[in-house]
C-alpha cells in the first residue's frame, strides 16, 4: 500500500501525545493559580456547584471506562509488522483514547473553576493526567 501523496503525514505520537499531556496541565495549572488568588471569582451558586460536581464524577467515570475500552481495542504489534504502517491502523484508537482523557481533566479543571466541589475537580483532573501519562506512545513501541 503506497501513501497518498495529496495526505499530509500526521504528527508523531510522541509530539502530539505530549501536546495533549502538556494542554491538560496549563489548564489545570493556570485554574489552580486563579483559584489560589482569587484573581476572578467564578463560582456558581452553591445548587448549580453541586450539579457541576456530580457531572464531573460522572464524566469521570463514563471517561475512565471510554479510555480504557478504547486502549483496550489498540492490536498489539506483529514482530514482522512495519511500525509505521501500525501506527497508521492504530493510531486513531489512541488518540480517541487520549482525547477522551484530556477531556476528562478539562472537566476537572472547569469543574474546579466553577463550583467548590473539589474532590469532583480533583479525581477528575487527576484521573485524567494518570490516564494520559499511563498511555505514552513508548508503551506500544515493543
Amino acid at each position: 500500500m503506497t501513501a497518498d501523496p495529496t495526505r499530509p503525514a500526521p504528527p508523531p505520537p510522541r509530539v502530539l501525545h505530549l501536546a495533549m499531556l502538556g494542554s491538560a496541565l496549563v489548564l489545570l495549572a493556570v485554574v489552580v493559580i486563579l483559584r489560589a488568588t482569587r484573581m476572578q471569582d467564578l463560582t456558581l451558586a452553591p445548587e448549580a456547584g453541586r450539579v457541576v460536581g456530580l457531572l464531573a464524577w460522572g464524566v469521570t467515570a463514563v471517561g475512565l471506562v471510554a479510555t480504557l475500552v478504547l486502549q483496550g481495542r489498540v492490536e498489539p504489534r506483529r514482530p514482522e509488522q512495519e511500525p509505521g504502517a501500525w501506527w497508521e491502523t492504530q493510531m486513531p484508537r489512541l488518540v480517541a483514547a487520549w482525547a477522551v482523557a484530556e477531556g476528562i481533566a478539562a472537566v476537572g479543571a472547569v469543574a474546579l473553576l466553577v463550583s467548590d466541589n473539589t474532590l469532583a475537580a480533583a479525581a477528575a483532573g487527576g484521573t485524567g493526567l494518570a490516564l494520559l501519562a499511563s498511555l505514552p506512545p513508548s508503551k506500544y513501541d515493543a
